[in-house]
């Protein structure tokens, strides 16, 4: 069937989508290229040739004098018209409103794309209907004159309040009807003394790229919000593979916290608990000094990374395999040329934490997984660390003041080996963190310090792991770790960073 598309500039990338979902109709769409004079009669020559008329609805075309005269030459001509609405308007004039609607203000939904190839269906079905009635004899129910002069005209153009209406469309944001006017006026060769038109035309253009920019990315994200919050599988999949490469476009635009819904798709069971601002007391016996610090607001995971999360990077295209993840030091580097291929863990446990790695890899975890989020993810400080497992009562142990053995899986407990990260119920800090004592010793981002505060080539690790005793698992305790070096004792945990 052959279909006219009218739609605004600021919706051309909606258009295009739209364009390439029916190509098996013949579609014909402006791409405003404004070369010559003839543009709007070809608008007018397309429309009266073509029986089915697709208007999308929008704020902007609502606005449009041209997307107006489309529709008021399509009604005229009696087309089948079929309003698509692309997001939510204050008011719907009446001759839209008296067309069936196809709503896509939520994106290109599985029920709304039912709905337009149901209609369009229905439409081809009424135009074979009456053609077979006609004869194919042009048929003007009305008996209505057109007075093609009138039609042909560009709307909207009157050289007397030129200059009025092009400043007044580029106040109001209606860029595209500012460069149609200017356009038309540089087609017509009309000459100003003291106005530069090609220098405002520039202008306008590049501020409606700017406008297109916006709304094209707000665009885009509501279509893979609305397949992230399907019940379909499959779609869930899709919308999660399009956010990231739209991410690699858009990194900075997500109102509607999409990455959190992504994060248990990338990893499952990667769940969070909320570490509210606070203070905390580090000591260090080598200086015999006690520093207070102020610790700002963060998210840390609830478990350990687990086997079967690090795995899910081991295994990803672009995980373990893309050397980007180590270019945060030239150190990192050249572990990394050295180990091309991942340790492989202790356990064959997918629950149990991830060990026999080094600081580096679970740095360059860090960077993957930031990259896949678009959240600033990282390993803990040792400030953020012992927050969120002392709370603010300054407890021995993450469940309070004293030692039980069934709480934490210390040597006391007497297994041996790491165990599920979730064994120990009844000992998680006063945030609900779990896991923060015993298992396996867990890198932080703090690097160790000589007494004279000269950095040494050794990482923090904190909360003791299966082989350490009670004295261990303190929450104040602490082991250091060189960041190359990896144990079957040491692993890791992530924290979500909020502001600068």
């Amino acid at each position: 069937m052959q279909i006219f598309i009218s739609y605004p500039r600021l919706w051309q990338h909606f258009c295009l989508m739209l364009r390439d979902l029916l190509e098996a109709h013949d579609v014909w769409i402006d791409h405003r290229l404004y070369a010559g004079q003839q543009w709007w009669p070809e608008i007018v020559k397309q429309i009266s040739a073509r029986p089915c008329f697709i208007y999308l609805l929008s704020e902007a075309s609502l606005k449009s004098k041209y997307c107006n005269a489309e529709l008021q030459l399509a009604h005229r001509q009696h087309k089948l018209i079929i309003p698509i609405k692309c997001e939510d308007v204050e008011y719907i004039p009446q001759l839209i409103s008296r067309y069936q609607m196809v709503d896509m203000s939520h994106g290109m939904t599985v029920p709304a794309v039912r709905e337009l190839l149901n209609a369009l269906i229905v439409a081809e079905r009424r135009i074979r209907s009456v053609a077979s009635v006609n004869s194919g004899t042009r048929v003007n129910p009305n008996n209505q004159s057109v007075d093609k002069t009138k039609i042909l005209a560009v709307p909207g153009f009157e050289i007397e309040t030129l200059m009025q209406d092009i400043t007044k469309s580029i106040e109001s944001g209606n860029f595209d009807h500012a460069i149609l006017l200017m356009e038309e006026a540089r087609n017509r060769r009309l000459k100003f003394a003291a106005f530069d038109l090609e220098a405002l035309l520039k202008d306008t253009k590049q501020r409606r790229e700017q406008q297109e920019y916006r709304i094209e990315r707000e665009h885009e994200y509501r279509l893979i919000a609305a397949m992230i919050n399907s019940h379909d599988a499959g779609l869930r999949h899709q919308g999660l593979t399009n956010f990231q490469k739209y991410r690699q476009v858009y990194p900075d635009y997500d109102p509607l916290n999409l990455s959190a819904l992504c994060v248990p798709l990338i990893l499952p069971e990667l769940k969070w608990c909320v570490i509210p601002a606070g203070e905390v007391t580090l000591r260090y016996p080598d200086r015999k000094a006690a520093v207070t610090y102020d610790v700002p607001m963060f998210q840390m995971s609830k478990y350990p990374i687990t086997n079967a999360q690090y795995q899910i990077f081991v295994d990803a295209p672009d995980g373990y395999k893309d050397k980007r993840w180590w270019n945060y030091s030239p150190a990192a580097q050249q572990w990394r040329e050295k180990h091309p291929t991942a340790l492989p863990p202790r356990s064959p446990y997918g629950d149990h934490p991830r060990v026999n790695i080094s600081w580096f890899d679970a740095m360059a975890f860090c960077h993957w997984l930031s990259y896949k989020t678009g959240w600033r993810i990282s390993l803990p400080t040792e400030q953020q660390w012992q927050r969120a497992a002392q709370g603010d009562d300054h407890r021995q142990y993450p469940w309070g003041p004293r030692f039980y053995r069934n709480r934490a899986n210390g040597v006391e407990a007497r297994a041996d080996s790491t165990l599920p990260v979730n064994r120990f119920a009844e000992g998680a800090s006063p945030f609900g963190v779990m896991d923060m004592a015993g298992n396996c010793w867990e890198f932080t981002k703090t690097q160790r310090r000589a007494s004279d505060q000269t950095l040494l080539n050794e990482m923090v690790a904190k909360g003791g792991s299966y082989l350490s005793p009670y004295t261990d698992i303190r929450v104040t305790s602490r082991t250091y770790v060189k960041p190359s070096v990896c144990f079957g004792t040491v692993g890791f945990r992530v924290v979500i960073n909020f502001g600068n």
